[in-house]
């Protein structure tokens, strides 16, 4: 509801960081972000979202 700058982060399952998604400001509304995860390899990953006081991470699982 505000702009704010946006990070998504992707992480394996020992923590380290793999790939930064997203890093910039954003205006207000719905995005998409597309990743290209060909060089990663198949598993469970958690991706990290930040915007201003609002943090979250999901589980991501990637298949080939």
């Amino acid at each position: 509801n505000s702009t704010n700058h946006v990070s998504v982060e992707l992480f394996d399952r020992t923590g380290k960081k793999v790939a930064v998604l997203a890093d910039g400001v954003f205006q207000p509304g719905a995005h998409k972000i597309e990743a290209d995860v060909q060089h990663l390899e198949a598993g469970h990953y958690i991706y990290r979202m930040k915007s201003g006081f609002f943090k979250d991470s999901k589980k991501l699982i990637i298949r080939k």
